[in-house]
């Protein structure tokens, strides 16, 4: 007898539910795309479980950096929700929640503060101040003020999780972990590294404590561990928290996990700075190959990881390599962002250095023609003032590095 429906869609999303945990987001978005289609065939379009698909789906756009999809899908559940349930409903909040966090991805801070206090506001409506699911709600508001650079707000919000979790959980409650790395990074940006250590040790202990040794909140811990330590010069003992790291994460997820292809850039980074090139580009080809399974190639990491090779290449002085990797930098730089951006101007301006090295003197005056239209076209008159580059000495000279 051949499976209903509703089985397959059900199918689907198990089948979903497994490559999001092994961090396979794009093979989890199509499964789970397929059980919503399917389930539509034999239900209404509005009914919360739609809504609930719609979350799932946008949550999995979310991991794929995939911004604008992930609010269309988080925007609909909510129009669902409120048409089942009335405004004051709890599940709202989800959507609410879901809906800041995606804003504050894109940077939009103000947009993220508003559905976090509406989120805030229908939380103390429904359960009261002291509600333990506040805690989590004034840990996100206190990471919004730390991207707008509001550290004394990030630290006050901070502080108010941390109060509603001592009060509800205890002080050696695991809930308390992430606020301490939070608070951690917060003092990685004041470079008071010491104390940010301190609270990476306090996070990753309560987790040892928890769950033991073998996990993977232990391996973030010493990762950003590590990650401290190269901000200190402590290359040694960077490098001995980047592997604990990597092997924790290898022994969970095994080899193919996002999270172990940032290790090991972390591990490429430590190493370069180490003056141990060609290990350091191992790791990074390595990280790249686990991002194109998993996540997919047109990410702004994978970008930055192809300019990082390119540079070892340039510092080799193998320039034809250089070029072959700077090439696949430019071209996802141009597919997140378009031809007339700042980040694309400055690829261009930098492409024709390489051609330069190589004694390609056409191909690098029309990258440097390409870079100088296009920052034509995106920089204020201000901007351009304080930025000449000559083409017709068939060399290019900036006054601004950077754009």
């Amino acid at each position: 007898m051949g499976q209903s429906t509703s089985q397959l869609a059900l199918k689907h999303k198990q089948t979903a539910d497994l490559f999001a945990f092994k961090g396979h987001y794009q093979m989890a978005l199509q499964n789970y795309q397929d059980a919503l289609q399917l389930y539509l065939k034999t239900a209404k379009s509005d009914t919360s479980q739609v809504a609930d698909f719609l979350i799932q789906i946008g949550s999995t756009y979310l991991k794929l950096s995939q911004y604008e999809e992930a609010l269309k899908c988080f925007e609909k559940s909510l129009e669902i929700y409120i048409k089942i349930f009335g405004e004051l409903d709890s599940h709202l909040i989800m959507a609410f929640d879901k809906i800041g966090w995606t804003y504050q991805k894109m940077t939009q801070f103000d947009r993220a503060l508003e559905f976090y206090n509406k989120s805030l506001s229908l939380r103390i409506k429904k359960w009261g101040e002291n509600h333990s699911s506040l805690s989590n709600l004034y840990n996100r508001i206190a990471s919004t003020y730390e991207g707008m650079g509001n550290f004394s707000g990030a630290f006050e919000h901070y502080h108010k999780s941390l109060s509603l979790i001592a009060q509800q959980f205890g002080e050696k409650s695991l809930h308390m972990a992430q606020i301490f790395e939070n608070i951690a990074s917060l003092y990685e940006k004041e470079e008071k590294y010491n104390d940010a250590i301190s609270y990476y040790t306090k996070s990753m202990s309560l987790f040892k404590g928890n769950f033991g040794e073998f996990c993977p909140e232990v391996a973030t811990c010493y990762a950003h561990i590590a990650i401290v330590y190269l901000l200190k010069e402590d290359l040694t003992t960077a490098m001995e928290y980047h592997n604990k790291s990597l092997d924790l994460l290898k022994s969970v997820f095994g080899e193919n996990h996002v999270d172990v292809a940032t290790v090991l850039t972390n591990i490429a980074e430590t190493l370069e700075k180490k003056g141990i090139l060609d290990q350091a580009l191992e790791k990074y080809i390595k990280a790249v190959e686990i991002l194109s399974q998993t996540v997919g190639e047109k990410r702004q990491i994978t970008a930055q990881i192809y300019y990082k090779i390119s540079s070892i290449f340039v510092k080799l002085e193998n320039y034809e390599k250089a070029l072959v990797y700077f090439k696949k930098h430019l071209l996802i730089k141009t597919e997140l962002y378009g031809e007339n951006h700042s980040e694309v101007a400055l690829a261009y301006f930098e492409l024709g250095n390489l051609f330069q090295s190589l004694n390609m003197e056409v191909e690098a005056k029309l990258s440097w023609e390409r870079s100088y239209k296009i920052k034509s076209r995106t920089l204020d008159k201000e901007f351009k003032s304080q930025s000449v580059i000559s083409i017709s000495s068939g060399r290019a000279q900036s006054l601004t590095c950077s754009i």
